[in-house]
């Protein structure tokens, strides 16, 4: 079967993007591609949590392999060419200008069984739902990835999406469409939203174990997570009173921040001191101190300066700071919302109890 290697390397890429880069169940580690005579259906997963099913038309020999990881950076060396495929019971040979090779093929039975799409049709905006979801996963610390959950829930008019983990969690929201009930998906699957189109719509469904968002020939499924931030939790926190204090330039608070971060010990997380004093936002670690002129009060908050710099560094223009109920500290730009820990009320409410209690 001739096939263009731009067409099997672009699809095996995407594919790629779900997948662990060192499986422990070698199974899981491969790539599904069925062929039937006009179409060519690639499927990828994560050990069943995060899954991937691409489709595209062309004129195909009707076949399946499945092939291992390897593959794709053996195709990724190659340069642009037609190829050959040529299937035998246990192995599959490319042929290229170059010379071949032959990869082992596995028993397509063992490969993940793919859910269908679900129920309870949302309709969002390409553009928006991919900006904000990474912005949101963002955030996050690498180390807290695995802990880090996404969660989707509808409130009012609005789709509202958010990362937690640790001390912190974010919110985008943009309009929606149709319904759609909360649930709680891995991080794993966040890079995935990079595949999505820059234009056009995407539908998202739910199932009882998973969501799926589909464009363009594309399914990205997500599984439910039994999950240890719970969605009510999280929509306590974004429901509680929120205070505003003050309104800054996006730039001008990070050009502070890199340059606070810089004198700090590079092994010490560090936190920062933000409050306001004589019509200025005053930042400080306690050695270096940077200011930016502002209006408005914002009472003493104190953060992990490397959650408060992910958390404006996909922001522009104007960010609004403030305080949302009695733990966080808000920063909000247009349809994307963060909030951190305010480390000082912790403390404050620890030495309440200790004094109250002995």
């Amino acid at each position: 079967m001739q096939i263009a290697l731009s067409l099997l390397k672009n699809a095996l890429n995407r594919a790629a993007v779900v997948m662990d880069s060192n499986p422990i169940i070698p199974a899981l580690g491969n790539i599904l591609l069925s062929f039937t005579e006009k179409e060519m259906v690639v499927k990828s997963s994560k050990g069943g949590r995060v899954s991937l099913e691409q489709r595209y038309e062309g004129n195909f020999s009707p076949c399946e392999l499945l092939l291992p990881m390897n593959i794709v950076g053996y195709l990724n060396s190659l340069p642009e060419q037609p190829i050959s495929l040529k299937v035998n019971k246990k192995s599959v040979n490319i042929r290229h200008s170059k010379g071949k090779h032959s990869f082992p093929l596995e028993g397509s039975k063992d490969f993940i069984v793919f859910p269908e799409a679900g129920e309870n049709e949302v309709t969002l905006d390409a553009q928006e739902l991919k900006d904000g979801v990474l912005s949101c996963q963002s955030f996050s610390n690498k180390k807290e990835n695995l802990l880090t959950q996404f969660h989707c829930v509808c409130i009012g008019p609005h789709f509202i999406g958010a990362a937690t983990g640790g001390e912190k969690c974010a919110k985008m929201e943009i309009p929606y469409e149709g319904k759609f009930e909360a649930m709680s998906v891995s991080n794993e699957g966040i890079k995935a939203f990079e595949l999505m189109p820059d234009s056009g719509m995407v539908s998202s469904y739910q199932g009882d174990r998973h969501i799926c968002f589909e464009w363009e020939g594309n399914r990205l499924f997500m599984a439910k997570q039994e999950n240890p931030f719970p969605v009510d939790a999280f929509l306590d926190i974004m429901r509680s009173e929120y205070v505003k204090g003050v309104e800054v330039d996006a730039e001008e608070i990070k050009g502070c921040l890199r340059r606070i971060k810089a004198v700090l010990d590079p092994l010490s997380e560090g936190s920062v001191k933000l409050y306001t004093e004589g019509g200025s936002l005053m930042m400080t670690n306690g050695t270096a101190f940077e200011a930016i002129k502002c209006e408005g009060e914002l009472k003493l908050a104190v953060v992990k300066i490397g959650d408060l710099i992910s958390a404006v560094v996909k922001m522009v223009g104007d960010v609004e700071i403030g305080q949302i109920g009695d733990m966080g500290t808000m920063l909000k730009n247009d349809n994307f919302e963060v909030v951190l820990t305010n480390l000082y009320n912790v403390e404050q409410k620890i030495e309440s109890a200790k004094k109250e209690f002995g």
